[in-house]
């Protein structure tokens, strides 16, 4: 699924940064689908029950603020980006951290501990590149 990352911003109030992700229709399809798939299993927050959804891929979140001030003046002249993407992994979260993830590349669902090991994303990051190239 693509996707094209646009813009750095962020949310003010938790000192979050973040990109501004604009889906293709088959990921915002994929989004949706899963939240009415996820709601028999899971308690989904209610930003989760809008079909209208605000896709972004955080950076950094709750940043000090002295930080966050740094980051603001830096985002004045390097607020513009636009690359197209995939999607390589999804993640379900609870309580902020992986409870599961799915890996697109190598096709099969991974555990907290596979999914933050390096030498299983080494694999996910080496099928990238052979498909880029």
């Amino acid at each position: 699924m693509k996707f094209i990352a646009k813009n750095f911003n962020t949310f003010f109030l938790n000192r979050v940064v973040y990109i501004d992700i604009k889906p293709e229709k088959e990921l915002d399809e994929f989004r949706w689908t899963l939240v009415r798939r996820l709601k028999l299993f899971c308690n989904l927050k209610p930003l989760d029950y809008r079909q209208k959804f605000y896709f972004h891929a955080t950076i950094a979140k709750h940043l000090p603020i002295f930080k966050f001030i740094r980051v603001l003046f830096w985002l004045k002249n390097n607020r513009k980006i636009n690359f197209p993407h995939f999607v390589a992994r999804v993640t379900l979260l609870k309580n902020g951290k992986i409870l599961r993830e799915y890996d697109f590349l190598l096709r099969r669902p991974l555990t907290r501990k596979q999914a933050l090991n390096r030498k299983v994303y080494s694999k996910t990051v080496s099928l990238i590149r052979n498909r880029i190239e």
